[in-house]
C-alpha cells in the first residue's frame, strides 16, 4: 500500500504552516513521514505544488511530493491525489497534525479484521475515540477512488460525509489497547494544541532521560 502524509492544509487556526512546526526536535511533517515509514515501504507527502515542500520531503525521507489534482478541496482533495498516485493500491492516510498517531496505532489499524458490511467488502478502516471517527488517520481501499471523485464533483468536501457513504470498519480506540494514551489522536490545530503537545513530548523526553540516569 501507499503511505500518504497530508500536509497541504491552510493552517488558518494556527496562523503558520503546521507541517513545519517542531515538536520534540522534529517537524510535524517529519514525525508523520517517520510513523508511516515504519509501517509501509513507500511514503509520499500530499501538498500543493506551490508549497515548496520537495526538498523538505526528501529530507524527511518521503518518496516524493504529490500535488492535489483538484486544488483547494481540503483533506478530501488530498485523499484523491493519494489514491491516484497509489494506482490501484490502498492508501494509509495520516495528517501531519496528528503527532502522536505512531506506528503502534497504524499497525493495529491495519490488523483489524475486515468482515463484509451490508454484503460489500469494506472500503475503509477508521479509528474511533469517544464516538468520534478520525478519517485523517485511516486506511482506504483502492475502490474508494470512484466515490472520492464523485464527492469532489458534487462539491461534497467532507471526509466524514465520505465515510457515511462507504462501507467502513470502525476501530474503537480506548484504554484497553496496550499503547493507548489520552493524547493518541490529539489534533494540533491551534497554538494551544501545540502547547499541549509540546508538554506531552517534553514529559516523555524527561521520562526517558530519567530512566537512562537510573
Amino acid at each position: 500500500m501507499l503511505g500518504a502524509v497530508l500536509a497541504g492544509g491552510g493552517s488558518r487556526r494556527m496562523g503558520v504552516d503546521k507541517a513545519l512546526l517542531e515538536l520534540g526536535g522534529r517537524s510535524l511533517l517529519e514525525r508523520a513521514v517517520e510513523a508511516l515509514g515504519a509501517v509501509v515501504e513507500q511514503v509520499v507527502v500530499v501538498a500543493p505544488a506551490r508549497s515548496g515542500y520537495r526538498e523538505l520531503c526528501r529530507e524527511a525521507g518521503a518518496a516524493g511530493l504529490v500535488a492535489d489534482r483538484v486544488p483547494d478541496q481540503g483533506p478530501l482533495g488530498g485523499l484523491d491525489a493519494a489514491l491516484h498516485r497509489a494506482a490501484g493500491r490502498p492508501v494509509l492516510l495520516l495528517a501531519c497534525d496528528l503527532p502522536f498517531a505512531g506506528p503502534e496505532l497504524l499497525r493495529w489499524l491495519l490488523a483489524r479484521p475486515l468482515p463484509p458490511l451490508a454484503g460489500r467488502p469494506p472500503a475503509a478502516r477508521v479509528p474511533v475515540e469517544g464516538g468520534r471517527r478520525q478519517p485523517l488517520c485511516a486506511w482506504y481501499a483502492a475502490d474508494c477512488r470512484g466515490p472520492v471523485e464523485e464527492a469532489l464533483a458534487a462539491g461534497r468536501r467532507s471526509l466524514h460525509g465520505l465515510l457515511d457513504r462507504l462501507t467502513a470498519v470502525e476501530a474503537p480506540v480506548g484504554p484497553e489497547l496496550p499503547f493507548y494514551r489520552p493524547d493518541l489522536l490529539l489534533n494540533v490545530n491551534r497554538p494551544k494544541d501545540l502547547g499541549r503537545a509540546a508538554a506531552v513530548a517534553e514529559g516523555k523526553r524527561l521520562t526517558r532521560i530519567a530512566a537512562r540516569s537510573r
